[in-house]
């Protein structure tokens, strides 16, 4: 199994930290950030990753992860010269697929629960494009998700309201038709190519799952100062009260 780790992006909602460093460098209690999402895939069963970033970032990550041998993995890199959105980044993991299914995380996301690697196990039987899903006490700045009878029946890219609702987080596992999908899509009004149009592709036509990240998994967008600081404090207090690392 193959996994993709996005790192690119400026980390502009974490300014002036992140003005001279990824990131997915920055410390979460006592690692990277980005060792969250490469635990998670590596639980999926992913023995080759791929890590894109900018070209900036590239050689810090390198510095940072090497080759993958110390985790027990294979990691490889690739540099997106400009940031086109999500979607624009994952075709840049066609030839590494060599045409397999891929998992693609961000870089930013920590997840963290119990029973996770069954889930995930469950998902690498299915042939079909499948997203996580959370139930948070805001939607606001998320991609979300409507079900009904359990079936998802509507995708919004970062919806205005605030009201409850199923977030979208940043984990996902695709057929390799996404790599026939992607060129055909189109840039949003921020000149970049969303990961809500491209799963709403796989919905329409049939072919996407999700799964649910219930009570006991606990998922945090690290994109800002408080989120980021969020993830620290969950880290450390985990650590010290059960005394065992994640």
């Amino acid at each position: 199994m193959k996994g993709v780790i996005l790192a690119g992006g400026t980390g502009s909602r974490l300014f002036p930290i992140t003005e001279t460093i990824n990131k997915h460098l920055l410390p979460v209690y006592d690692k990277p950030l980005i060792y969250y999402p490469l635990s998670n895939l590596i639980l999926a069963g992913c023995k080759e990753i791929l890590i894109i970033s900018s070209p900036k970032s590239l050689g810090e990550l390198k510095n940072q992860l090497g080759d993958g041998s110390r985790f027990g993995i294979s990691l490889s890199y690739v540099e997106q010269l400009s940031p086109e959105g999500i979607p624009s980044a994952i075709y840049l993991a066609k030839s590494f697929s060599e045409n397999e299914d891929i998992w693609v995380s961000l870089g930013d996301n920590l997840i963290f629960g119990s029973r996770i690697k069954e889930l995930y196990e469950d998902v690498n039987s299915s042939k079909k494009a499948t997203i996580f899903i959370k139930h948070v006490g805001s939607i606001y700045g998320f991609g979300s998700a409507k079900i009904e009878k359990e079936k998802i029946t509507h995708l919004e890219e970062k919806p205005k309201t605030k009201s409850s609702g199923w977030a979208v987080t940043g984990l996902y596992k695709f057929p390799n038709s996404v790599f026939e999908l992607i060129p055909t899509m189109h840039p949003s009004e921020r000149n970049e190519t969303e990961i809500i149009d491209l799963i709403n592709k796989f919905l329409v036509h049939k072919n996407l799952d999700y799964k649910i990240f219930g009570r006991g998994v606990t998922w945090v967008d690290c994109g800002t100062v408080d989120d980021l600081k969020l993830a620290d404090s969950f880290v450390h207090n985990y650590q010290k009260i059960n005394n065992t690392l994640i």
